[in-house]
């Protein structure tokens, strides 16, 4: 399956309800964070034989993991598919360092 094939499969299935039904690919990250969040597992594991493992973590821990609406699913996620021993303290230490405070301050 391509990153293609990923994308409309997700997107008949109301993944990308909120984005514009014309759109032919909203890109690599958008689609890594979305099947991470909302895609079941036959589908998470679909996206790691597309993607590069670094690549998906990066998305993950850049996107998903500050976000504290998340928490139980970034536990799942680092335990099962990122092989993380202590998920607790990454996601503790992780979202500390993505934070959106720490983000905006980067700029300033």
């Amino acid at each position: 399956m391509t990153k293609e094939e990923l994308y409309r499969k997700l997107k008949n299935s109301g993944i990308f309800w909120s984005y514009d039904k014309d759109a032919e690919y909203l890109g690599d990250n958008l689609l890594v964070e979305h099947t991470l969040i909302w895609a079941d597992v036959p589908d998470i594991m679909q996206l790691f034989k597309i993607f590069d493992f670094e690549f998906i973590k990066d998305v993950w821990e850049r996107k998903i993991v500050p976000d504290e609406r998340y928490f139980k699913l970034n536990v799942y996620l680092a335990f099962i598919f990122f092989s993380i021993k202590e998920p607790y303290s990454f996601i503790e230490e992780t979202s500390k360092k993505y934070s959106r405070y720490e983000r905006i301050k980067s700029i300033a």
